[in-house]
């Protein structure tokens, strides 16, 4: 048996797991896999979107490793970047303002009260407009690159729509395969967008989505020249998306200086007994 000390964090609705691997504390006979399988179950683990790890980087104040709960790790998660930085300010390993590194490139963050602001350096148009078909119907949507994929689909009705059931047609469809894709479901209402996501890995819907925020953000600054900040409502809280775009047009837009800024908040320590 491992015995294991972890923190439990939520941005947003979106809880994670966070442990501190700076000592390598994750090696030997432990499996990370089936680590973050157990440790995220909801009725026989902890429970969690997620796991992070924050390790050793040279370069910068730590590196940054994110698992979904699916066992898989990403290249990156906004809200749980926000998350580590706050956990790592804690640990004294981060200041205020500091860099950091993930399988997606370095990132910068400031923490400014109860809000994280972190900087998104990856963001890329892939497709605008793009048709793909499920079994259920035809949806057309954005693919956009925030380090990881996310199709955005604008509907009429947000509130009653079944997120875990198109969510994961439209994840599945061969368009997105291998690796498939995060699904946002948005709404705009004045100057305020309503998010609802699908996340691959998790192969659910949660109740925030910090690089699905970003996508929706880009999308909506595309076809409705949407000004920054843009103020997004997830199922969890709210999260602004500050960004500076080019005078270019549709899928030629090019958007830099990209922001995401929510609360971080700390829920519990503990330990996890591993077997």
């Amino acid at each position: 048996m491992s015995i294991i000390p972890f923190t439990k964090m939520e941005g947003t609705g979106n809880d994670f797991i966070l442990i501190d691997n700076r000592a390598g504390l994750l090696r030997g006979e432990i499996k990370l896999t089936d680590l973050v399988k157990k440790i995220c179950n909801r009725k026989f683990g902890v429970g969690a979107d997620g796991v992070l790890l924050i390790e050793k980087d040279e370069k910068t104040a730590f590196l940054m490793r994110y698992f979904n709960s699916g066992g898989d790790e990403a290249a990156m998660c906004g809200n749980g970047a926000r998350c580590m930085a706050r956990f790592a300010e804690r640990l004294g390993v981060a200041s205020r303002k500091f860099t950091f590194r993930t399988k997606s490139g370095i990132h910068e963050a400031e923490i400014t009260g109860d809000d994280i602001k972190l900087k998104v350096e990856t963001a890329r148009i892939v497709q605008v407009e793009k048709k793909v078909t499920t079994p259920s119907a035809e949806f057309t949507g954005d693919l956009i690159d925030v380090g990881i994929p996310h199709f955005v689909i604008y509907v009429d009705d947000i509130d009653e729509l079944n997120v875990k059931k198109l969510g994961r047609e439209i994840r599945n469809v061969g368009e997105f395969k291998p690796n498939g894709t995060n699904v946002n479901f948005i709404k705009i209402e004045k100057k305020l967008i309503k998010i609802r996501t699908y996340e691959r890995g998790v192969e659910n819907e949660t109740l925030a989505c910090g690089t699905g925020s970003i996508a929706a953000a880009i999308s909506a600054s595309l076809h409705y020249n949407l000004l920054p900040p843009a103020q997004i409502q997830t199922r969890g809280g709210e999260l602004k998306i500050y960004f500076k775009k080019s005078e270019k047009q549709s899928e030629k837009a090019e958007f830099s200086n990209i922001y995401l800024e929510g609360p971080a908040r700390f829920i519990c320590d503990g330990i996890y007994y591993y077997e």
